[in-house]
C-alpha cells in the first residue's frame, strides 16, 4: 500500500490500483503507467517534449505532471515518470510507424559532434584501462574505436549542411521487437534531425540477422530525404551505438561474449552494404580500410 499512497498524494489520483506490468513499470487503474527512469533523465527536455507533443496531433501517450508541476518524480531512491496511455494495436512496430508519425519543429539547435566525441573518450580510456583483457578482444574493441572516429570526421566534414537540415521528432533507440505501445511512450522520444529512426531501424534489423539493403532501400525512398540527410543516415547506420548499450546494460564489464554477439565480420558486411548503397546514391567519400580483411 506504500506505493499507492505515494501515487495518490504526488498525483491527486484516488483510488489507486497497481498491477505490475514488469521490473521497471506498473499499471495504475489500467489508464496510466508509471515508469522507473536513470536518475540522470532531464526533467526540462521531458517538459521541452510535453510542450511540443501538446502543440501536435500526434498519438503518443502524454506525460502527467506530478503535484509540483514536474515530470520527473523522486520516489524513495528511485526516480519516476507517469504516462497516460490510450488502446493501441497490440504488434510489433513497423518503420511506416515512425516515419509516419513524425513533427517538424521548428528553431531547435540540434548538435551532437562533442557528445560522440566525449563518447570515443569515454570508450577509449575504458579499453586502455582493461588490462586484463586478451589481445584479439582488444583489436576487436579498437576496430569500432576507429569505425566511430571515421564517423565522427564524417560528421565534422559535413556539420555546415547537417545544421540546415530539418529537426524532428525521433527514438533514442528503435528496436524490431518493439511492440506499437513501446513506441508511443514519450520517454522515447529524443529531437533530432530527420533519419535517425531510419538508421536504429536498419541497425537494429543488422543486430536481429534480419537486415535487408532492399528494405532499406525501399523505406529511404518513400520520402523525401536531402542529401544531407542522407548523409545523416548514413553516418548514424554505421556508428554502432549498439556497443554503448552493451556496456551500460552489462555494467561495464566486458568479456568475448560480445565478440560473439557482434561479430566484426557481420558487421563489416553490413556496413559495406550500407556504403555501396550510399555511394552510388549520393557519392559519399569511402574510407577504404573499411573494406575489412581478415587479418583482424
Amino acid at each position: 500500500m506504500k506505493m499507492e499512497r505515494y501515487i495518490e498524494y504526488l498525483y491527486n489520483l484516488r483510488p489507486v490500483i497497481i498491477t505490475k506490468k514488469n521490473n521497471n513499470s506498473c499499471l495504475i487503474n489500467d489508464i496510466y503507467e508509471l515508469v522507473k527512469i536513470r536518475e540522470d533523465t532531464s526533467n526540462n527536455n521531458f517538459k521541452i517534449i510535453n510542450m511540443l507533443l501538446n502543440q501536435s496531433n500526434l498519438k503518443y501517450f502524454r506525460f502527467v505532471e506530478n503535484i509540483r508541476k514536474e515530470i520527473v518524480t523522486q520516489i524513495e531512491n528511485d526516480f519516476y515518470i507517469l504516462v497516460k496511455k490510450y488502446n493501441v494495436e497490440n504488434r510489433l512496430i513497423d518503420i511506416h510507424d515512425l516515419i509516419n508519425n513524425s513533427y517538424l519543429i521548428g528553431n531547435y539547435k540540434v548538435e551532437y559532434f562533442e557528445l560522440w566525441k566525449n563518447k570515443i573518450d569515454e570508450f577509449e580510456n575504458f579499453v586502455l584501462s582493461k588490462t586484463n583483457i586478451d589481445l584479439d578482444l582488444k583489436k576487436y574493441l579498437y576496430y569500432y574505436i576507429a569505425i566511430m572516429e571515421n564517423c565522427l570526421q564524417y560528421l565534422k566534414n559535413n556539420h555546415d549542411e547537417l545544421i540546415k537540415s530539418n529537426v524532428v521528432f525521433q527514438h533514442r533507440r528503435v528496436s524490431i521487437t518493439e511492440t506499437i505501445e513501446d513506441v508511443l511512450m514519450p520517454n522515447t522520444l529524443i529531437i533530432d534531425r530527420k533519419g535517425r529512426d531510419i538508421a536504429e531501424y536498419a541497425k537494429s534489423l543488422f543486430i536481429n540477422d534480419k537486415f535487408d539493403i532492399n528494405k532499406i532501400s525501399q523505406i529511404i525512398n518513400t520520402k523525401h530525404f536531402t542529401k544531407p540527410e542522407l548523409m545523416n543516415i548514413y553516418i548514424r547506420i554505421i556508428f554502432p551505438t549498439y556497443i554503448f548499450d552493451y556496456l551500460y546494460n552489462n555494467e561495464y564489464e566486458i568479456d568475448n561474449s560480445i565478440v560473439n554477439k557482434y561479430s566484426i565480420f557481420k558487421y563489416n558486411d553490413f556496413i559495406n552494404q550500407i556504403t555501396n548503397y550510399f555511394y552510388y546514391k549520393i557519392k559519399i567519400p569511402v574510407i577504404n580500410w573499411i573494406l575489412f580483411s581478415n587479418s583482424i
